[in-house]
């Protein structure tokens, strides 16, 4: 017999952007975590990365060249 898990591992992200007209807000975002390894470090490195394609996917971050700061990362798992 096969079991599959049905847990999706995700991460939590939250990012400012350093400009005026953003001064004092926060984004805080979800995202599918593609290596599934939840025991990673806050802010390790390999979630830095995945938050990174995540948050240049918005509309005009990456595409204006919008530069953003993230201020911490976590992963977590999630059941269907």
């Amino acid at each position: 017999m096969q079991y599959f898990s049905d847990l999706k591992a995700k991460l939590i992200y939250v990012f400012r952007i350093p400009d005026a007209a953003h001064r004092d807000c926060v984004k805080i975002g979800e995202a599918t975590f593609e290596d599934g390894d939840i025991t990673l470090p806050p802010n390790s490195s390999a979630l830095n990365k995945a938050a990174k394609e995540r948050i240049d996917q918005y509309k005009y971050t990456k595409t204006a060249g919008i530069a953003s700061f993230i201020l911490i990362l976590f992963a977590f798992a999630l059941a269907n």
